[in-house]
């Protein structure tokens, strides 16, 4: 007896046999790829997670390099700008010692007026000198101020932590 049993079964249940084989294998398919794709993700918050922490504790440490570079740059400011002050403070002292209008000639028939009063002209030139003075003072110690910055800015090689 020659018993044929693909010919048995009635093609609508062969088919939808064949269609409940395709679904299940898909979904074995959709299942695996979860599970993988799962797999992957949890790998990438473990690596994301350590390279986060590798960041934070390198952004700590160049914090860190940072405010030490920054309690230099401003003890060296400090010093600058007192030593600038010391500076310009001498000689404006120096410079207010003297005359500004040079001394009248000794034959001269009234030493005190030649077309000005002198000591108006005196005071006058000793004002604008004093203000042309804070003036020339304020932009060096702006400049200083600039150049610490600058320095901080951009630390030596030799002070830079690697990643």
């Amino acid at each position: 007896m020659n018993l044929d049993l693909v010919r048995a079964i009635p093609t609508q249940y062969m088919l939808l046999g064949i269609a409940a084989l395709v679904a299940a294998s898909m979904g074995f398919g959709y299942v695996k790829g979860a599970q993988h794709e799962a797999l992957k993700a949890a790998k990438f918050e473990a690596a994301t997670e350590s390279l986060g922490l590798a960041a934070k504790q390198h952004a700590e440490q160049v914090a860190e390099a940072d405010k030490l570079r920054k309690e230099k740059a401003d003890a060296e400011n400090k010093r600058t700008i007192t030593s600038l002050r010391a500076d310009v403070k001498r000689l404006r002292d120096e410079r207010s010692r003297g005359n500004y209008v040079p001394p009248a000639p000794t034959g001269s028939r009234s030493p005190e007026i030649a077309c000005f009063d002198r000591a108006q002209l005196e005071r006058a030139i000793q004002q604008l000198d004093d203000r042309v003075s804070t003036m020339v003072a304020r932009c060096d110690e702006a400049t200083v101020n600039l150049n610490t910055a600058k320095r901080w800015a951009q630390p030596p090689l030799s002070d830079t932590i690697a990643p």
